[in-house]
């Protein structure tokens, strides 16, 4: 093969790799009760069943604090707070693709990530919690992790909140 062919044959194969320093394109779903602004709305984490108290919820639960708050949502003790918010993530075991290249075509294990975001309202007894919020982000991609996306992701669910209700859109996220 000559250095032209050889040449071509790399910046083919470059091309083929799926998921090489590319953004992540997310889909994001919102179901919400909640007014468009609010003064000081007071919400309090609340773990939800087999779910771990690890140091990656304590993580996802700063960066979810941090976005309310930039909506004027303030963290409380579940006695003072009118709202209760619960997430769960996660990641499938993978599964075989094929990337069609110009001159090749590649295959990868692709994962599947999803995000899921509740907000009650605070009722009398657990019974009476009444959901006004649904979100949830979901993402493809080859890297493992759930971690090594799940900021963008909750950045991206948490944009605009709490956004239009009954929409699905699309967004490219940078892990």
């Amino acid at each position: 093969m000559n250095s032209a062919g050889a040449l071509i044959a790399l910046f083919a194969a470059l091309v083929a790799l799926p998921g090489c320093g590319q953004n992540i394109k997310a889909t994001i779903t919102v179901y919400h009760t909640l007014p468009d602004s609010t003064a000081l709305t007071r919400y309090a984490f609340v773990t939800m069943q087999d779910q771990d108290e690890n140091s990656e919820n304590a993580t996802y639960k700063n960066i979810i604090r941090q976005e309310l708050l930039r909506y004027h949502y303030m963290e409380s003790d579940v006695p003072n707070a009118s709202l209760l918010l619960s997430f769960s993530y996660g990641i499938n075991e993978g599964k075989e693709a094929e990337k069609k290249g110009i001159f090749l075509t590649s295959t990868y294990t692709e994962y599947r990530r999803g995000l899921w975001m509740f907000i009650f309202q605070k009722g009398v007894a657990d019974e009476e919690r009444k959901v006004v919020y649904e979100g949830n982000v979901m993402c493809a991609g080859t890297l493992l992790q759930v971690s090594m996306v799940m900021p963008a992701m909750i950045r991206e669910l948490l944009r605009d909140f709490p956004g239009e209700s009954a929409t699905t859109r699309k967004a490219f996220i940078e892990p």
